[in-house]
């Protein structure tokens, strides 16, 4: 047996112990799990379903926050710090609604259905096996493969950025900026407030130094301008100065 398999065996186990009658194990009870390849996937698809719908596609970002796509598009999962995924905007499906407490809700939900993991401090998918399992969640995760790949760099690029006390030198430059906008804007992911503020931090950082750019060129126009007149001026007057000679020696 895969070990990949046996958090599925698991969950399917339990689930037909939930359904039995008498403390009696069944076939049909272990089918209606739908078995060891659909017992997960009919659990979130459960919890998912129960979901109001404004927590829907919040529940989608906050698992997508919860894999990484790694350069050989290998998907795991990743344990999130607890502060970092409720702090995920509600969306504008729900603009007046309490982003903190409806991640909760979700959270809780899938904790419930033991499909997330939480401690004091973090929350995980409890299955590496979910997204496979999953097809809801490996369509999401397929639709924003680019996204996710580039969100786990923004994530290491804005670490090394608060390590190092925010130093400018650590943002990201015009190309690299540019490229990864391009790929965030390629998926639907979510990013956590010390991702956003290193985004603008480095958009900030680009804009001046292009500003900077733009004055340096207009200075420099303008000094060619005044030494090109000042140039002619002094052509002229030397002229004059000539001309004026030659008439006062004739």
């Amino acid at each position: 047996l895969d070990a990949g398999a046996l958090p599925l065996l698991s969950h399917a186990l339990s689930g037909t112990w939930q359904r039995a009658s008498r403390r009696r194990l069944t076939v049909a009870d272990y089918r209606a799990t739908g078995g060891v390849g659909g017992a997960v996937a009919q659990s979130a698809e459960s919890v998912l379903a129960a979901l109001p719908a404004r927590h829907q596609a919040l529940a989608a970002r906050m698992l997508l926050r919860m894999v990484n796509v790694d350069d050989d598009a290998v998907v795991t999962r990743r344990r999130m710090p607890l502060a970092d995924l409720i702090g995920l905007p509600a969306g504008a499906a729900d603009p007046e609604g309490d982003g903190v407490e409806d991640a909760r809700d979700v959270v809780d939900r899938f904790v419930a259905a033991r499909l997330m993991t939480v401690d004091a401090n973090a929350v995980q998918i409890s299955h590496e096996a979910l997204p496979s399992a999953w097809p809801r969640l490996q369509g999401w995760i397929d639709e924003s493969r680019a996204a996710l790949g580039a969100r786990r760099r923004l994530d290491d690029a804005s670490r090394f950025w608060q390590d190092s006390g925010q130093d400018a030198s650590a943002l990201l430059g015009p190309t690299r900026l540019a490229a990864m906008q391009e790929a965030l804007a390629a998926g639907s992911v979510a990013l956590s407030a010390r991702e956003r503020e290193f985004l603008a931090a480095s958009e900030v950082a680009v804009t001046a130094a292009r500003h900077a750019r733009v004055r340096g060129r207009r200075r420099r126009r303008l000094i060619v301008a005044v030494v090109t007149t000042l140039a002619v001026v002094a052509s002229g007057l030397a002229v004059f100065a000539v001309v004026s000679g030659r008439a006062a020696a004739e």
